[in-house]
């Protein structure tokens, strides 16, 4: 473990590769690039139990990797990725318990991003968190809390394939325009989420079920809140 450790970028066509690396436990940890397109590599690297992280880069995915990245129980600022060359893949990586360290603490992987086999079980991410037009391939939301404080079209666009929010707190979360063919929403919190124009659960449309999800759309799934 340490405490304020800072790596940083002033340059494109550079690469921080951080294969294999063990920060568990540290505190205040910042990754940062500032000009161009870089590139970073976190093969097999944890982050484990990290106290204020902070992450703003602007990255060039054609040789960025993100594999089996541990963020679990990790308390973070800001975690914001910037569209400097291709949509970014994070894969295989465990980020349970991962949470802001304040209600407005920013979440962003970038425009057309893709998460597979990722779970975030318990996880607590801030009013900032965005996964609009990303693509979740097996990713597990259980008991994660993504709750806004106002009226949110987070995942508007998003790509759902195999996802699950059993548990989680969806309150003012909008899926405007998705398909949610299959998401589960056992024991979810839904109050006042916005199904406009998505397809829910079972297939059907919202716009065919009142503007809603709830109830036979949700396909069998019964929510703790919010369909009242």
């Amino acid at each position: 473990s340490t405490n304020q450790l800072y790596f940083g970028i002033q340059s494109d066509s550079q690469v921080l590769d951080f294969t294999g690396a063990n920060f568990e436990a540290s505190t205040n940890l910042g990754l940062y690039g500032d000009s161009g397109a870089m590139s970073l590599i976190l093969q097999d690297t944890t982050f484990k139990d990290v106290t204020s992280f902070n992450m703003a880069m602007c990255l060039d995915s054609n040789l960025s990797v993100f594999d089996n990245v541990s963020f679990e129980n990790m308390t973070y600022d800001t975690i914001v990725f910037y569209e400097c060359g291709g949509s970014l893949t994070f894969t295989n990586s465990n980020w349970n318990g991962l949470s802001g360290n304040w209600e407005w603490a920013d979440f962003y992987l970038g425009q057309n991003a893709t998460l597979q086999n990722i779970t975030m079980v318990g996880a607590t991410l801030g009013a900032n968190a965005g996964f609009a037009n990303m693509t979740l391939s097996n990713v597990d939301f259980t008991n994660a809390n993504l709750s806004q404080s106002e009226n949110q079209n987070r995942f508007q666009g998003t790509t759902f394939d195999n996802v699950v929010f059993d548990g989680t707190n969806l309150t003012n979360m909008g899926f405007v325009d998705t398909d949610l063919t299959g998401v589960e929403f056992n024991n979810a919190i839904l109050t006042n989420v916005d199904w406009f124009n998505a397809t829910c659960p079972n297939g059907v449309n919202s716009g065919f079920s009142l503007g809603t999800c709830c109830g036979a759309p949700l396909n069998g799934a019964i929510p703790a809140l919010g369909c009242e």
